[in-house]
């Protein structure tokens, strides 16, 4: 039973978006534990739309920490609140984990993708948009970009739920055609 709810914490598909494709592939140490990634249409306050991304490992294993990131999935969607910062976000998660999960935590790197409304006419013809990110003291993301050295999207941010103040840096990096992020 515990095997089923960490699976449902995996998304079953991912947002439909036309600058934005994903792919995923989960391969546990354990039959239970506490890491999960998702992806949803987060809509803004100005009625924009944007695709928020979380990658997250509760601390310790098995049931209790499957738990933690169960709590954890039900809460990030509505932690961006209308608004595209993930820093904020982050905040907001730990407002509503730190007293929830005493003495555990969560380690997060949460991101928003904001794409144009249309393709770039500018500067730089092969932008497609946007990308957000914060992280809570988990591993960054890589932007693989053709032609280019991997690049670490490293932001500070305290882990989830250890502290009742979070500090979090949000930063952004434009995303073209082709980028991926690992």
């Amino acid at each position: 039973m515990a095997q089923k709810i960490q699976e449902s914490l995996l998304p079953a598909r991912f947002p439909e978006d036309a600058s934005l494709r994903f792919a995923a592939r989960y391969l546990p140490m354990s039959s239970v534990g506490g890491d999960f990634y998702d992806a949803q249409s987060i809509s803004l306050a100005d009625q924009s739309t944007g695709v928020g991304v979380i990658i997250a490992d509760a601390s310790g294993h098995g049931v209790p920490a499957a738990f933690i990131a169960a709590m954890t999935k039900m809460i990030w969607p509505g932690s961006f609140a209308g608004d595209s910062d993930p820093a904020r976000a982050l905040t907001r998660m730990n407002d509503s984990l730190y007293e929830r999960i005493s003495g555990n935590f969560i380690t997060v790197s949460l991101g928003f993708f904001q794409p144009l409304d249309q393709p770039a006419q500018s500067l730089a013809p092969n932008k497609r948009g946007v990308f957000h990110f914060a992280n809570g003291g988990h591993q960054p993301p890589v932007l693989l970009r053709k032609g280019e050295a991997p690049s670490l999207l490293e932001a500070k941010g305290r882990i989830v739920g250890i502290f009742p103040e979070m500090s979090v840096e949000a930063r952004c990096i434009d995303y073209q055609a082709g980028d991926r992020f690992v």
